[in-house]
């Protein structure tokens, strides 16, 4: 039997062959780890992703829950729809919320433990824009979970906050804006919190006044606005009340008119007035300016408690100025 013996070139060209062999084995077993390695890395994003829309979702879920908690209906002056600052976990912001920037104040953040994630809040409201509530009056809640975010807008959020399960009516301060007074006016910007319109009929008013000194309610006004009074749905009337020894004009014995303006503190008959043209559209905000015979901050400061009645119902609005 006669053996093979191999060439040097042959066993060259085996050489090559073991080489270029090694090589696509290489490439191949290269190619398999990248693609693992991707599929993993596009897992993990598509888990956080989910993740993230979850925790959106999530804050969506606790700003609804804890603004209703947070009202309360007797003595309603520090709650989220009156001081928002004293409530920061719904950051209140007039202009939209910057998604691209989750660090500034305009969001609170929330994290979860053992690394889960975290969702920042902030409500959009635009005052500016009181009838717009596509794009205005909007809850953003951002879920954040590794290198994934997902935002969920909810419009006519406080429809959802569970208001009238704190037993309020539909009527509410504006978020954000605390009623305030201006010379002789105390102004006070109101929210339809609901999707129909509705039209105050009359409304109570009240006031514990700091100094205790009689005031006079003369007159209400009802705008769009807070740029100026707008029209008069209330004015009080004028009554000749005694006759008297002088006149302004002609012979006496003359009447001496008065005003049938609401004086404060009450003598303790509770005064109800009839409106004219105070109808709020859905989530519509409104102001109203009530006008005093007397002016200043130090004068018509107090606690002030007003009761507003409409078809089907009434809102209490309670708050110290």
């Amino acid at each position: 039997m006669t053996m093979k013996t191999l060439s040097g070139n042959d066993r060259g060209m085996s050489l090559v062959v073991l080489i270029v062999a090694m090589t696509l084995i290489a490439v191949l077993g290269a190619s398999f780890v990248a693609l693992v390695a991707s599929k993993h890395k596009g897992f993990q994003y598509q888990r956080d992703s989910y993740r993230a829309i979850n925790l959106a979702h999530a804050g969506i879920e606790y700003a609804s829950r804890y603004v209703g908690d947070g009202i309360l209906l007797t003595e309603n002056t520090s709650d989220f729809l009156h001081s928002p600052g004293s409530y920061p976990n719904v950051p209140v912001t007039t202009i939209v919320p910057d998604t691209t920037n989750l660090g500034t104040t305009q969001w609170k953040r929330f994290d979860f433990p053992d690394d889960g994630g975290s969702f920042y809040l902030s409500y959009y409201l635009n005052p500016s824009d009181p009838d717009n509530a596509d794009t205005n009056k909007v809850l953003y809640s951002v879920g954040v979970s590794g290198n994934a975010q997902r935002t969920v807008r909810l419009k006519k959020f406080l429809s959802y906050a569970s208001p009238s399960l704190a037993g309020l009516g539909k009527l509410n301060i504006v978020p954000g804006y605390h009623p305030y007074i201006s010379g002789r006016y105390v102004v006070v910007p109101v929210i339809n919190m609901y999707d129909s319109s509705l039209t105050i009929t009359s409304l109570t008013f009240e006031l514990n006044s700091t100094d205790n000194n009689i005031k006079h309610l003369e007159r209400i006004y009802f705008n769009d606005s807070s740029t100026s009074v707008g029209s008069s749905i209330y004015q009080a009337s004028w009554y000749p009340s005694v006759l008297t020894d002088w006149c302004l004009w002609g012979s006496p014995p003359c009447y001496d008119y008065v005003d049938d303006s609401i004086r404060i503190p009450d003598t303790g008959v509770t005064k109800t007035m009839d409106l004219t043209n105070s109808t709020i559209g859905g989530h519509y905000i409104r102001w109203f300016f009530f006008r005093f015979g007397e002016s200043g901050t130090a004068v018509l400061r107090g606690t002030y408690t007003i009761t507003f009645n409409y078809s089907g119902g009434a809102a209490v609005i309670k708050f110290t100025l």
